[in-house]
């Protein structure tokens, strides 16, 4: 019979300050991980597993719904359905990155800021994406607003950047 011996978790003061999350006390993986115990892991109840999970399993749902609107409508030749295309591009790529940013998190401190990295940056675009086609349908292009700002959007990303910096001073 396959015997899979399942990582060790650890103690908040078991592990290097870089790895810890506030408030979160037990349930650590090991730090310096191999790639290997990290998928091990998201088997195991650690403090992650919720976020691999509800991640993961989503992703794979809206790749069905992706490849069943593919099948259904001619997507590549109707500029009416880019706006759909695009955002359920990104509705795919976002739980999938952050789902892998979850699960090897603990491989490194280098691979855990690269990890999140990617896992904001597909966030962002995943906002973006999803805000446009509400922008295309709210806004048309003769719209004042849209005219003069670009998107409805942009205004609001630009004031959280300041805001941001503001607060960083």
């Amino acid at each position: 019979m396959l015997s899979i011996k399942l990582p060790q978790l650890f103690h908040s003061h078991q592990i290097p300050k870089v790895f810890r999350e506030d408030s979160i006390i037990s349930g650590y993986r090991r730090p310096h991980s191999s790639a290997l115990d990290c998928v091990l892991s998201s088997f195991q109840l650690t403090n992650e597993t919720l976020n691999i999970w509800t991640h993961f399993l989503p992703t794979w749902y809206f790749l069905w719904r992706l490849c069943a609107l593919c099948s259904s409508m001619n997507v590549l030749s109707d500029s009416y359905t880019w706006p759909l295309l695009i955002y359920m591009l990104l509705i795919c790529v976002y739980p999938f990155t952050s789902s892998c940013a979850h699960t090897f998190s603990s491989m490194s401190p280098e691979s855990r800021h690269v990890c999140y990295f990617f896992d904001y940056g597909a966030l962002s675009l995943y906002s973006l994406g999803k805000n446009r086609p509400c922008d295309l349908r709210l806004a048309p292009s003769f719209h004042p607003v849209r005219n003069c700002c670009g998107t409805t959007t942009q205004p609001i990303g630009f004031h959280c950047v300041v805001r941001q910096d503001q607060r960083d001073l």
